[in-house]
């Protein structure tokens, strides 16, 4: 499953999707609000997700953040 190694290590965190983008037939692009305490932890988690190609934060307050998370979808059919 897409994020599981991220939201298995912090399952604190709240992800709303904002817009899904599927600008490649092997790559979905999740624009994502992210509810969690510790931002920079939690963006360590997801560059170490197998799932994950690439971040890209793009607005963040003391609440929540706004992010483009690249996921390698295929892979992980």
């Amino acid at each position: 499953m897409s994020l599981e190694e991220t939201l298995t290590t912090h399952p604190e965190v709240q992800i709303e999707i904002e817009r899904v983008v599927a600008d490649d037939p092997e790559q979905i692009t999740p624009y994502v609000w992210v509810h969690v305490d510790d931002f920079d932890t939690f963006e360590a988690a997801l560059e170490d997700d197998p799932t994950v190609e690439d971040v890209t934060l793009f607005s963040e307050t003391e609440e929540e953040s706004l992010s483009k998370v690249s996921i390698d979808f295929v892979s992980r059919l």
